[in-house]
């Protein structure tokens, strides 16, 4: 239940919490402990992430000029590869949106 509690109140992603999962069933550990200790909490302040957007678009140029140029399906691709490069800690949601204005 406590697994579930920290989903909901975005303090893990749903990936994490697989994560999470798999070490209390090895371990019997309290998730909110095994999150504590491996340092998965989730990022969501737009301070930290944004950062890590500007070097994504930095980092692909032409795809930045493609999905200005109409081809929408890449903002999936910039969100996977901030989501990457924050070894998943980033709050999808949140990224979503700052990757949108950014590339706006």
């Amino acid at each position: 239940a406590g697994l579930v509690k920290m989903v909901d109140d975005e303090i893990i992603s749903s990936k994490i919490a697989k994560e999470v999962f798999e070490q209390m069933s090895k371990g019997g550990e309290n998730p909110a402990q095994i999150v504590e200790d491996k340092g998965l909490i989730q990022i969501s302040d737009p301070a930290e992430i944004l950062p890590i957007i500007d070097e994504v678009i930095a980092k692909n140029p032409d795809s930045v000029e493609k999905f200005r140029a109409g081809n929408s399906k890449l903002l999936g691709f910039f969100v996977g590869q901030v989501l990457k490069a924050s070894n998943g800690k980033a709050n999808p949601k949140v990224v979503n949106k700052l990757v949108a204005k950014r590339l706006a």
